[in-house]
């Protein structure tokens, strides 16, 4: 029994680094490396001097209005080529809902828009948890590994929930249902399903994948 589970478990392991080896030949250019698959950007020269198996420091801004708090997501855009930041500690003062976008290319940072003040958060009549004022936001809360790009609708995927966010007792309320979000990206605003009778999965402190098949 011991050596079938280490067969697995060996099996399991090498799928996941085939998958990942495939992943990296389907984003990169063999023949020029600095070039990402479908973006039309110009990428620093700098990324071509980052050395194998090292950690380096490759951007650090001089003043920032924002820092990247714990139990933070990232998620990569592929036709952008760019990350985004999403998540928040809510144990403390910060309660970042905002979406930060890091473009390697051009070592610079976007946020898209604001965070939301506590005072507009509220639970809508659909029994969601929402937030913001100009405009619907999620609650600020733990995304860890549940960030996701979708490619296909051009929008970041959120299956984290707000958990640890303390507003609940504040307000003396809960969400009923805690939604998948889509924050699409050509507008920068943030969905959710149309069917909110479905259940939808209690992922906190989880992780989230992306099947490119289906």
């Amino acid at each position: 029994m011991l050596r079938l589970k280490r067969k697995i478990r060996f099996i399991l392991g090498f799928s996941a680094l085939a998958l990942l080896l495939l992943a990296a030949y389907e984003l990169f250019d063999l023949a020029n490396p600095l070039r990402i698959l479908g973006d039309s950007s110009i990428q620093s020269a700098d990324l071509g001097g980052i050395p194998a198996n090292q950690w380096v420091r490759y951007y650090q801004p001089a003043y920032a209005k924002w820092r990247r708090q714990g139990h933070a997501g990232i998620a990569y855009d592929t036709q952008r080529a760019t990350f985004y930041i999403l998540g928040s500690d809510t144990h403390g003062q910060n309660w970042d809902n905002s979406v930060h976008e890091f473009d390697p290319g051009t070592k610079s940072w976007t946020t898209h828009y604001p965070s939301a003040d506590s005072e507009n958060y509220r639970v809508d009549d659909r029994g969601v948890g929402i937030s913001g004022d100009d405009q619907t936001l999620p609650w600020a809360m733990h995304s860890y590994d549940n960030v996701l790009y979708d490619p296909i609708n051009d929008a970041l995927v959120v299956t984290a929930q707000p958990g640890h966010n303390p507003i609940s007792k504040m307000l003396g309320v809960s969400p009923r249902i805690h939604p998948t979000w889509f924050y699409y990206l050509p507008l920068r605003i943030w969905l959710t399903p149309e069917n909110l009778t479905q259940d939808f999965p209690s992922n906190f402190a989880g992780s989230s994948a992306y099947d490119i098949e289906r």
